[in-house]
C-alpha cells in the first residue's frame, strides 16, 4: 500500500506520537521528524511544517489563517487533542476554505475528567464537619453527553 501522505510533520513535542512513530511511518512517503521543543515562534513552526501535506499537532500549538496560508501543500491536520469547533487551535474557517481536513481525537481526556469529578465529590463531602460518606447520597450530573454519562 502506498503512503497516504507525501510528508507528515510533527512540529511540536508530543511524546504520545513519538511512541507510535513506527506505526505512523508507513503513512508518510518521507521520514517523520519529531521535535522535543516547542517552536519559538510562528516562523519556526511554519519551517518545521514546510512541504508537509499532513501536520499532527497537540493543544499547545495554534494554526492561524496566516500559518495555514504559509503551507500550500497542507491537506490534513490531525489534532492530538479534542476538536471543539468553538475553541479550536486551528482556524477552521480558513482550513475549510483551503480544503484542509481537520480531525481531533474523540473522547480525549475523558477518563481524567471523570476521575476529577469523582475526586471533587469526595473532597466536597470531606469538607463538612463531621466528614460525610458518599454512600446513600444523590448526585446530579448536568448533561448526558459522552462525558456526562461516564460520570
Amino acid at each position: 500500500m502506498p503512503p497516504q501522505f507525501r510528508c507528515i510533520a510533527v512540529p511540536d513535542p508530543n511524546p504520545a506520537l513519538c511512541q507510535y512513530a513506527s506505526r505512523l511511518a508507513p503513512y508518510s512517503g518521507q521520514a517523520i521528524t519529531f521535535h522535543d521543543t516547542q517552536p519559538k515562534d510562528t516562523t519556526e513552526f511554519v519551517s518545521r511544517c514546510q512541504g508537509a501535506d499532513c501536520v499532527l499537532i497537540g493543544w499547545a500549538s495554534t494554526m492561524s489563517r496566516a500559518t495555514l496560508e504559509s503551507l500550500p501543500d497542507l491537506r490534513y491536520i490531525g489534532l492530538a487533542c479534542t476538536l471543539f469547533p468553538g475553541a479550536c487551535n486551528v482556524d477552521l474557517t480558513c482550513a475549510r476554505e483551503r480544503g484542509v481536513s481537520v480531525r481531533g481525537v474523540g473522547d480525549y481526556g475523558d477518563v481524567g475528567v471523570v476521575e476529577f469529578v469523582a475526586m471533587q465529590c469526595i473532597l466536597h463531602c470531606q469538607r463538612h464537619s463531621p466528614p460525610t460518606e458518599l454512600r446513600g447520597r444523590r448526585v446530579g450530573v448536568v448533561g448526558a453527553g459522552q462525558l456526562g454519562t461516564k460520570v
